[in-house]
């Protein structure tokens, strides 16, 4: 109570200058742990003295940040007073950004030397920069760069997160050191650290999405562009070889105190964070950059340089040990139940799944060499993966968003296979690790078949499912139905296996065929096409594929050709149901009757739930009602499918059905006739022509099956073609390239990804929390039934008893981390405009008995700490009388109590999504130009030791991969 009453000091009316230090020391001084200041001080007591007298407000904030950076030009300080800092910081930055006009005050607090908070006295000159000489709070540094500098340099303090014989945190890309055990203590430190630097650069929180592309962030653009570059490569390696040592030690995470494996997982948390962040950074527009010139922080055009030395990556023993552990982690819901794996259980996706996929895509396009590995070498792995995701967790909500994101990387890779020929040859041995419950019957012939069986099986389990997971898995069939192997794949054939033998240039089996045809069976649903235009483009979209690969590629669809053969009458049938569509049209993506107007007149998207669009994150809302998901704008709804999904091939679009006359009927304007009547008029024909008497309609083959495919094998399309070429799409010739579908980088699709990406760094405690504690829940199972699991505790047995691995659970040390801990997540309760927060009910027993012994306090769980802890607040809050005030909200946010629970309740794991809508401009991932940049050895800070960091930046011609062969520039 006395230092919350001493924070209260500063709502007072007085000014208490940053000279005073007597009474700000105690800020870094008195507070013991850090729940001192995340669980003492609410967002209720902070905006409070933020609104009541902003000066010291902002005073104190600024302090704050100067004592972290004297502390990190010095060799030795108090550890202690440090972390205080760095907790109070993060604590209160979340409130500041929340202020209304903060986006106009960053410029003055953090990037402007002579800022003095007490203008604020005289409002007339708030906004004008003072005389230097007058300025009483001004100084010569610039406050934003100089803390990002210290922060960096505090990441990398002998005997404070790193060992005293160490430069960097792992071995790995960078350096060839041996691998030491974990620390625990300097996981610790490295946790709190990097937890600053992503609340620091979640400003981005508090912009609607519609900015964050083109605006940015002041301090992630400093991040990437102005830190020395040898201290920058330092960190970079050291986040990156972090997490990859994490999939190749599993014993690195499994610790008998669970607080010791809780701290490992948050510093891998923000350490995965922080390094995709800076990674996928776009560089903002000219006019967001020209801050850094302005106060001489470069001198030249501003370049991501992390995304640079990623780009630079180029030695084959690099490439293996990023991508194979990036691919191991992906694998953990695949492990088998050996020793120290139970970390794996309930088949739950990695942790850090999100943060790994996005790592892949865009290591795949910012590095040649990335994407020329993952091809030749990877290819089946990725892909299988991918879609084990997108299958298996399709129906849980709270990884709807690892859903899409696996999605659209599929959709990325599957647009781009002229390398990838591991995909057509014989299915690999890491088939033989799944899941029996996930592998086929009977067994895929290649990867390429395995991922066509699986999408049309999950479309056809999902026929009645609208979503962009659905339209994404039609879109990935597209592009995988026509690609062959860009290499001839001459496999010797056995006539015992019949259909199952391999097709040149890894062309589709025949079971792959069957799923295909069983697929467009239950598309042609009468019922099915008419609920909206939508559908009708789905099946347009098959049928263009099947066109496309028989004419390009006759002799690989030699099964695909037999399937249609064989199945001719559910062609023939899909025929007769357009064509009896004489009174239905489209009026743009509308689907209409006559003059009737199907449903309430919306577009033909309106059967698109809400629910494909953003995922539900818990929260309990205690200061403003939820805003209901009925109110986002149908107009802002479909302008985010229409920039997630790719350009239409040609005559799918509504500008080709525009050409048309007004209201042509469907049979028509529907995407898909040319390419089913050029099926049906003149591929089946000319089969049945070629094929003489081995084929009838009505008695089907008179001779073996893959005697007859041979024959099919053998029959030249190319007369037929020529003869009938002014018939057929010039899209479908063999001369023409074919078009895949690409998925576009613009402001809005790159927004969303984005804001995926932060919505991760938001839920990082609740989800380490839930992790963790599922995991230690298991291993307290484990421990209590020797019968049921005798051998495997033999092996945790040894493994504790050698002690490689293992920090010394000391009292002292365990108390560190205790001290370390807390469960408040610094983004809550705060007028989050990025994404939305929506409510989700509790689980289990004693979240029901939360909800009715709390209703007046709201996402505080029940416990004698927690009654302790609210009487604190509500004795406070009764005597700042400030009960009348109402916490800020914008549009498309919810502000979410703190979760300040003693009691440890699991929660379901949150996920959220951008929603708003964006100018469509070509996406940019930085200005900087290849082959242009050298570094030189700086020393780091007191480390005597150098890291090795020649692999990334040894002179090299590699080129930086960009989508579609070029990033374009998004903003210039």
């Amino acid at each position: 109570m006395r230092f919350k009453n001493h924070f209260f000091k500063l709502g007072q009316s007085r000014i208490i200058p940053s000279h005073k230090t007597e009474f700000y020391q105690v800020f870094w001084t008195d507070p013991e742990s850090s729940n001192d200041i995340y669980e003492l001080l609410t967002p209720y007591d902070i905006k409070t003295i933020r609104d009541q007298n902003r000066i010291n407000f902002i005073i104190l904030i600024r302090v704050l940040c100067y004592k972290i950076i004297e502390i990190s030009e010095v060799p030795a300080f108090n550890q202690q007073e440090l972390l205080n800092c760095v907790r109070f910081l993060t604590k209160l930055l979340p409130i500041l950004y929340e202020t209304p006009n903060y986006h106009e005050l960053e410029s003055k607090i953090f990037w402007d030397p002579s800022f003095d908070p007490l203008q604020f006295i005289k409002p007339t000159t708030i906004l004008k920069r003072i005389d230097e000489s007058q300025a009483s709070e001004g100084s010569d540094v610039i406050l934003g760069s100089a803390l990002l500098n210290g922060l960096v340099s505090l990441l990398f303090v002998k005997d404070f997160t790193i060992a005293s014989n160490s430069a960097i945190w792992e071995p790995g890309i960078g350096s060839s050191s041996k691998y030491s055990p974990p620390n625990t203590i300097h996981d610790s430190n490295r946790a709190e650290i990097l937890k600053l630097l992503l609340t620091l650069i979640s400003t981005t929180f508090y912009k609607p999405p519609s900015q964050i592309i083109a605006s940015g962030s002041r301090f992630v653009t400093v991040l990437v562009t102005c830190i020395p570059r040898v201290k920058l490569l330092t960190l970079v390696c050291s986040l990156l070889n972090l997490v990859c040592r994490t999939s190749r030690d599993e014993k690195s995470l499994i610790f008998p105190n669970s607080k010791f494996t809780e701290v490992r997982y948050l510093s891998i948390t923000y350490a995965i964070q922080l390094i995709s962040i800076m990674i996928a950074y776009p560089i903002p527009s000219n006019e967001n950059v020209k801050f850094l010139t302005d106060l001489n922080l470069i001198s030249s055009k501003p370049h991501n340089l992390v995304r640079l030395y990623m780009g630079k990556l180029h030695k084959e023993a690099e490439l293996s040990f990023v991508t194979s552990s990036l691919l191991n982690i992906l694998k953990s819901p695949l492990s088998t139940a050996n020793e120290g794996s139970f970390f794996k259980s309930n088949n739950q996706p990695s942790l850090w799944s999100i943060e790994v996929v996005i790592l892949i895509w865009e290591l795949l396009q910012c590095n040649k060499n990335f994407r020329k590995v993952i091809h030749q070498t990877y290819i089946n792995e990725l892909t299988i993966l991918l879609i084990y995701y997108i299958e298996t967790y399709q129906e849980v909500p709270k990884y709807k968003n690892l859903v899409q994101i696996c999605c659209y990387l599929l959709l990325y890779i599957s647009s781009d296979l002229s390398q990838a020929n591991l995909l057509f040859e014989p299915i690999p041995k890491f088939y033989e690790t799944l899941p029996t419950t996930f592998k086929l019957n009977p067994g895929p012939i290649t990867t390429r078949d395995f991922l066509v069986t699986v999408i049309c099986n999950m479309l056809s389990n999902n026929i009645t499912t609208k979503s962009r997971v659905s339209s994404t898995l039609v879109e990935i069939l597209y592009n995988l139905i026509p690609a062959v192997s860009s290499t001839n794949l001459d496999l010797p054939q056995d006539p015992t296996k019949k259909l199952n033998n391999h097709n040149p240039s890894g062309g589709l089996s025949y079971s792959t065929c069957f799923a295909i045809t069983s697929l467009l069976s239950q598309f042609s649903s009468r019922t099915f096409l008419l609920e909206n235009s939508f559908n009708l483009d789905l099946l347009a979209l098959i049928f263009t594929a099947l066109a496309t690969a028989i004419i390009k590629h006759p002799k690989p669809s030699r099964m695909l050709l037999f399937s249609i053969l064989k199945n001719e009458k559910i062609y023939n049938e899909l025929w007769t149901i357009i064509y009896s569509f004489d009174s239905e049209y489209f009026c743009g993506d509308t689907l209409k009757f006559g003059e009737k107007v199907k449903g309430d007149g919306k577009d033909g998207e309106e059967d698109a739930s809400e629910d494909d669009l953003v995922s539900p994150t818990p929260s309990n809302d205690t200061e403003a009602p939820s805003k209901p998901e009925s109110s986002v704008d149908s107009e802002e709804i479909k302008a985010i499918e229409d920039a997630l999904r790719p350009k239409l091939p040609t005559g799918m679009t509504e500008r080709k059905r525009e050409k048309f006359l007004k209201e042509s009927p469907l049979n028509r304007t529907w995407g898909g006739n040319q390419s089913l009547r050029v099926i049906l008029t003149i591929i089946i024909p000319h089969l049945k022509v070629s094929l003489k008497y081995l084929w009838s309609s009505r008695n089907g083959s008179n001779i073996d099956s893959l005697v007859l495919v041979k024959h099919i094998e053998q029959i030249d399309f190319d007369p037929i073609v020529s003869e009938h070429k002014g018939q057929i799409n010039y899209d479908f010739l063999p001369t023409t390239p074919f078009e895949s579908l690409k998925f576009t980088w613009t402001y809005l699709s790159l927004g969303w990804y984005m804001s995926i990406l932060y919505g991760e760094v938001y839920n990082s405690v609740d989800n380490v929390k839930v992790f963790t504690g599922n995991n230690n829940k298991i291993m307290r199972n484990i421990s209590t039934s020797i019968a049921s699991v005798s051998k495997f505790t033999s092996g945790w047995t040894s493994f504790i008893n050698k002690g490689v691995s293992q920090p010394e659970a000391n009292e002292a040390s365990v108390d560190y981390v205790e001290n370390s801990l807390t469960n408040i997540n610094v983004w809550a309760q705060t007028s989050i405009k990025l994404f939305r927060i929506e409510a989700s009910p509790g689980e289990g027993f004693f979240g029901s008995i939360n909800k009715i012994a709390n209703q007046d306090t709201p996402g505080i769980p029940g416990g004698v700490n927690d009654m302790a802890n609210t009487l604190v607040r509500r004795i406070s809050d009764f005597r700042l009388n400030n009960n009348s005030r109402a916490s800020l909200s914008s549009g498309l946010s919810t502000p979410v109590e703190e979760q300040e629970s003693m009691f440890g309740k699991n929660k379901p794991r949150n996920s959220v999504t951008s929603l708003q809508s964006f100018n469509t401009l070509n996406r940019t991932r930085s200005n900087t130009p290849r082959n242009s940049i050298s570094v030189e050895r700086q020393p780091i800070d007191e480390a005597k030791e150098k890291p090795v960091l020649n692999s990334i930046m040894s002179e090299t011609n590699t080129e930086i991969m960009t989508p579609e062969s070029k990033r374009t520039n998004l903003v210039n």
